[in-house]
Formats: C-alpha cells, structure tokens, sequence
C-alpha cells in the first residue's frame, strides 16, 4: 500500500528540507524501527529565549558564556548576540574582491578565537583571519575539492576531501608549516557516489584531541584521532539501514544535526522510536544522548520544531543549547542532563 507522507530530509550539501512525496508503506517511522527511547525529560523543552534573526545567517560557529556567534552568506562575517538574543557586534574580515568573488557560496566558518577560519571548499584553500588585528593568511590547498574541514591549529587541518576521480571522499590531515599531506587508511565508509551516501557532521572534540563524524544517511559514528586512525565507530540506537530511496534516487535521512556538549554528542535524530507516539514525534525533535567515549546512549529528550522547521545549526555552552532553526529562528534551551 502507498501512503501520502510528509518527511524530513537531509540532501547532500547538509540543508534539511520538507516534501511531500507518495512511497510505500514500509517507509521508517510509518513501521516500528526496531528501537526504543528513554526519555531524560518527558516534556517538549520551552526556549528561555528565541528571536527570528537575519536571513543571511548560515550557522551557529561558537557558543560562549556571554555571547552566540553565527557566520552569514558573507565568507568572513560574524553575527555576535548575547544570551537575550540582542546583537551585540557584528564582525568582518576584509578580503579582496578577488578572493570574495574566487569563494562565492561554497564555504563554511569555524570560530577559534582569535582567530575565524574560512574554509573555502572549491578553489580550495582556508583563510585565516584574525578577529581583531583584520590580518588574512590565504593558505592554499593540495588536492581536490572539500567538503568539510576543521582547524586543530593554526597549522594543522583535517579535511574531508575527495578522491581523485571524484566518485568518493575520504579524510585528509594537511600541515601549513611543514606542507605535508596525511591520507587515512581505512578509515571512511565507501560509498561510490561520490561521498553522498556517507554525507555528515564534522566535529573536533578539542578537550579528548578527537574528531567525530556522524553520517546523515546511515547510523555509524565515526570517532578517530588526529592523525585520522579509528578509535571505534558506534551507532545511534536506530536500527533502520539506507536502503530507503526518495524517486530521486537520494536517501533517506536517518540524522540531522549535531553537536558536542561536555563528554556527550547531542544527535537530532529523523527517526520514530517504536515506543513514541506519531504525534509526539510528528510535533517535536527528538535529540539523542550518547557517551562520547563510549557511544553509550545516555537517553534523549524533545525540542520543538519552528513553525514546521527543522535544525540548521546547534552548539552547546555550561547547561544551555542554542539552536539555529532553517526558519532562521534562534533559540537557547536549558538542557535537562
């Protein structure tokens, strides 16, 4: 039997999105998924502030005891508020036209004071920008194109670049000061579609010296060290594979977003748990718990969705969550752990 469903998905380039398509009954969350939660707190958080913000705003980048930082569309800006959401500042890194025009749309932005990175996946190369002297360093970079990179210093950077040929990706560590290259070994999930299947979230666990990896589209959690060997890879409680296809050929999304917070991952997770309710899932977002060290599920507990909205960006600060919504509505939460 078919059914008329709306779902949540995650396409390639990690923007969450709403359809409604007509697929099969046996679609995850219209069946048991094989898993259960165990809730840390049983009602939907309430936000102890939220504001709609600009619609240039692309992401949270750092969350501090006094402010939330968020880059926009502009590679280099950086939007400050404080805890009541007011703007405080609003930073800028001056770059020349030529390296504006050389970036366009494809970058992302890491906060590590004092200094913003801007990682510029296409030319490819990472700007370093010094937040209060306005100096750049324009680092170029061996190799193919990235998705997503992380700075461990000012000379040490792990990417998740592609493979020659582009029909998949995998880890690359790059030192600036001594211009060598480190490529994993076996580290990755194999995909043979170009990296969109093992698609995901990049972390750098600075207070463990650790990065973490959680796939979109199936339930492995990557957790290596800086030098791109495995620790161990654990799953989140899903059971469901990423067999599930959307009639464009994409897959279903099994996790959205994520973030550290102390020793524990916080995973945003696309799945209905067999003992929850269609409409208490349907209405909120289930945000599961696991032991960073361990991959141990600690328990989850529920935000809500923003006007139908799904997470685009969140981070964690002392006990509280600050949550990017794709309405471009932002959100501190008090978490129950």
């Amino acid at each position: 039997m078919s059914v008329n469903i709306k779902l949540f998905l995650i396409v390639a380039c990690g923007i969450a999105v709403t359809a409604s398509i007509v697929l099969t009954a046996d679609l995850p969350n219209k069946r048991p998924n094989g898993f259960k939660r165990s809730l840390l707190f049983s009602e939907t958080l309430s936000p102890e502030a939220s504001t709609e913000i600009e619609a240039h705003v692309r992401q949270i980048i750092s969350f501090t005891k006094e402010h939330i930082y968020l880059s926009t569309g502009m590679p280099g800006e950086v939007l400050v508020k404080d805890h009541h959401l007011n703007t405080d500042a609003t930073s800028t890194s001056f770059l020349h036209d030529s390296v504006f025009s050389a970036i366009g749309n494809v970058f992302k932005t890491q906060l590590d004071p004092p200094h913003i990175y801007i990682f510029a996946s296409n030319i490819p190369a990472i700007i370093r920008s010094s937040m209060d002297m306005g100096e750049n360093r324009f680092i170029p970079l061996p190799g193919p194109a990235f998705s997503y990179a992380v700075a461990l210093s000012e000379s040490s950077y792990v990417l998740r670049q592609f493979k020659k040929g582009g029909k998949d990706k995998h880890f690359v560590k790059y030192n600036t000061a001594s211009r060598t290259t480190h490529i994993e070994d076996s580290l990755s999930l194999q995909s043979g579609d170009g990296g969109l299947s093992t698609d995901g979230q990049l972390h750098y666990d600075r207070i463990r010296n650790r990065l973490l990896y959680m796939h979109y589209y199936n339930n492995t959690i990557l957790n290596f060290d800086t030098n791109l060997v495995l620790i161990n890879r654990f799953h989140t409680i899903d059971t469901t594979s990423s067999r599930f296809r959307l009639g464009t050929g994409a897959p279903l999304a099994n996790n959205q977003k994520s973030c550290i917070y102390n020793e524990f991952l916080l995973v945003c997770s696309n799945l209905k748990a067999d003992n929850e309710t269609f409409r208490k899932y349907r209405n909120n977002i289930p945000v599961d718990v696991y032991q960073i060290t361990t991959g141990t599920y600690k328990g989850s507990f529920y935000v809500p969705l923003s006007k139908g909205k799904l997470v685009k960006s969140m981070k964690a600060h002392g006990n509280k969550l600050s949550v990017l919504y794709h309405d471009n509505r932002l959100s501190i939460f008090v978490l129950p752990l």
